[in-house]
């Protein structure tokens, strides 16, 4: 997408599998002259790219996206967004992003607001009233959700799921926290035996329905259960490198 980009307009990038939902998204901004829609994507390995390549003010995502062009994520191919969206804050502070969804599921809400995101707006027919509104308000600092979104965040509907139990929160918070610390120490700050703190974590797995420590960040982070990594702390919000150190446990 090459086209001439007013110096003061708002640049855009969306990035969403669905081609009617793209197109309706350009026409959308099509109307208004201080948004520019710079560049579209389909799939979660084309998100950062994109960013790095225009360097837009604003990200219109697609919660749920498949990992390649190809590939469709009813096949399982799901790319994780969330942890698209934290390198986002920390590689590219500048740009900030609305999540434009079909879903309004509390975990995935939770998960999106946990790991930073400004907007939250439902793919439905209110979307083309409000998109355009939605940018302006996130570009000048502001957050945006869709009505019933901010209903739900009102009433306290977007809760955290009991999951994890007190003490098991506890330990994976622990963990998270400093992953490179050996599980001895961790056990100690604790004020538990390593053997203890394996089985915490054991249960924790079985919670999550995950087999490892970093599914088990993962899905933690997807549903809200534990804060994202400050962006500003050194290598802040950096998943890959933070999941790295666990990728080949059990």
């Amino acid at each position: 997408m090459n086209r001439h980009v007013p110096l003061t307009s708002i640049t855009v990038v969306s990035v969403d599998d669905h081609a009617l939902i793209r197109s309706g998204i350009r026409h959308i901004l099509e109307r208004h002259s201080d948004i520019s829609l710079v560049a579209e994507g389909a799939s979660g390995e084309e998100i950062l790219p994109l960013i790095a390549s225009h360097r837009p003010d604003l990200l219109l995502l697609d919660i749920r996206l498949p990992s390649r062009p190809d590939a469709s994520v009813r096949l399982g191919s799901r790319h994780s967004t969330i942890a698209s969206v934290l390198e986002l804050r920390r590689a590219y502070p500048g740009t900030r992003v609305i999540v434009i969804s079909q879903y309004d599921s509390p975990p995935l809400i939770r998960a999106a607001v946990a790991a930073g995101v400004q907007g939250y707006l439902l793919k439905d027919d209110g979307l083309t009233d409000v998109l355009a509104e939605a940018i302006r308000v996130v570009h000048a600092g502001g957050i945006y959700f869709s009505e019933e979104i901010q209903k739900a965040l009102m009433t306290g509907k977007l809760g955290a799921t009991p999951l994890l139990q007190g003490r098991q929160r506890e330990v994976l918070e622990a963990v998270f926290a400093e992953p490179d610390l050996p599980r001895e120490q961790i056990a100690q700050r604790l004020n538990i035996s390593p053997h203890t703190l394996t089985h915490y974590l054991g249960t924790i797995y079985s919670a999550l329905g995950v087999t490892n420590l970093a599914a088990a960040f993962v899905k933690a982070l997807e549903l809200g259960l534990l804060a994202p990594p400050p962006a500003e702390q050194p290598n802040g919000g950096d998943v890959t490198s933070l999941f790295q150190t666990f990728s080949d446990e059990e």
